[in-house]
């Protein structure tokens, strides 16, 4: 009852501020939307699991009255009958509090699905339903697939990252789904932000599941110099626990169709000695036990810089052994919000290391830098990424669709 008193008498006062702009001729700025939960289900987002053939994760968030949160599923149909087979599960909240906003967050595991199955669900509160979305699970062999990998969006998320989403989803429409190379957002605690990233993305992860890993921006440091992850992250995403103990929702993996997808949490490896030997130890196994045909790594912060000053060192040299022991295809950055594509040395086959941004935040590159056979400044890209079983086919583009870099890289 406090906090939607409190949004009440918020919205009033917007109200009372356009008013008096409109008939005293006073400029006044006025704020973003605030994305304030209601007890209509919001933010509603499928995210990958450890066996994406016959399982997925649901995730969606209410204010606080709602105290259950709905999922009803089924096959789905071709017509309107949403009835035959129809499923309903429960699950109970958790809260999460961001700018002194609660929200209650909800999800569903759902399992025991069907490879290449189209699934039709819904979610609600008590009584508020959202439409019907629909969504597929991985073919439970080596199917050719792409996906859409994105930079850092980070900044002006709603004015100026929407279209960048948008425009992917023209290019890409049947992408089995999107790769977030961390800093989704500028402040993690930033109730705000975390709505202008699902509004921008609109209804695309409603029905394309997602994968991330955390940038050192999803991460708020305290005076004593502790990293606290934000809620929004655990409870909004609810990612594969997979991971070494103390890591679980930013390390882990993925197995897709012949590729598994490996997160390292950079924001850990560069900040905690502990942290960065456990994932060492840890990414070594997953990648001794791979037996897939493509290995690709997320980690936000890149291996090889593109601006002085950022060099991660630590990173670089207790993880390209691995990189190259084990013949990691494919090493997909962020942070440095610029682009930059190439393998070290240069004219080696594998990893291909990439950095690239997708947010309207730019930095200038280090132009004295040997590492990159492909750089771009002052642009926002999203990359298209076919796998198949005998080659990667990679394409890089600008936030109008025009093709800005490509390569192809064989088993």
């Amino acid at each position: 009852m406090y906090y939607k008193l409190i949004s009440v008498i918020r919205m009033n006062m917007k109200i009372l501020l356009v008013f008096w702009s409109v008939f005293f001729g006073v400029a006044i700025e006025l704020k973003g939307q605030e994305f304030a939960p209601t007890g209509f289900p919001d933010r509603i987002a499928l995210t990958l699991s450890e066996n994406p053939t016959s399982e997925i994760v649901v995730n969606w968030r209410t204010d606080t009255t709602v105290q259950n949160g709905y999922l009803e599923f089924l096959p789905a149909p071709d017509g309107p009958d949403m009835k035959s087979g129809l499923k309903r599960l429960v699950s109970r909240p958790v809260t999460v509090i961001a700018d002194s906003i609660a929200a209650h967050c909800f999800s569903v595991q759902l399992k025991d699905l069907n490879p290449s199955g189209i699934y039709a669900y819904r979610v609600s509160g008590e009584n508020n339903w959202s439409e019907w979305f629909q969504f597929t699970t991985a073919a439970g062999t080596d199917e050719d697939f792409s996906f859409v990998y994105m930079g850092d969006v980070q900044a002006d998320i709603r004015a100026k990252w929407s279209r960048v989403a948008r425009q992917a989803f023209k290019t890409a429409p049947d992408a089995a789904f999107y790769l977030y190379a961390g800093d989704i957002i500028n402040r993690s605690f930033r109730n705000n932000e975390w709505g202008e990233w699902h509004h921008g993305a609109g209804f695309i992860h409603s029905m394309t599941p997602l994968i991330a890993t955390p940038g050192n921006h999803e991460y708020t440091r305290s005076l004593e110099e502790k990293e606290s992850l934000c809620p929004y992250w655990k409870s909004g995403f609810n990612f594969p626990e997979n991971g070494p103990t103390g890591l679980n929702g930013t390390v882990y993996y993925v197995d897709y169709q012949g590729a598994r997808f490996i997160s390292l949490d950079g924001q850990m490896i560069t900040r905690n000695e502990e942290l960065r030997r456990r994932q060492y130890n840890w990414l070594e196994k997953v990648l001794l036990e791979s037996r897939g045909l493509w290995k690709i790594i997320m980690v936000h912060h890149p291996l090889y810089a593109t601006r002085s000053g950022r060099d991660n060192k630590e990173l670089r040299e207790l993880f390209e052994p691995l990189f190259l022991k084990y013949g990691v295809h494919l090493v997909l950055q962020g942070h440095d919000h610029t682009y930059a594509r190439g393998t070290v040395p240069a004219g080696g086959k594998k990893p291909v290391y990439v950095v690239s941004v997708s947010g309207p935040k730019m930095y200038k590159e280090d132009t004295s830098l040997k590492w990159p056979q492909k750089t771009i400044v002052d642009t926002q890209l999203y990359q298209v990424i076919e796998v198949r079983k005998s080659h990667l086919s990679y394409k890089a583009y600008t936030a109008t669709g025009k093709l800005a870099d490509e390569f192809e890289l064989d088993k």
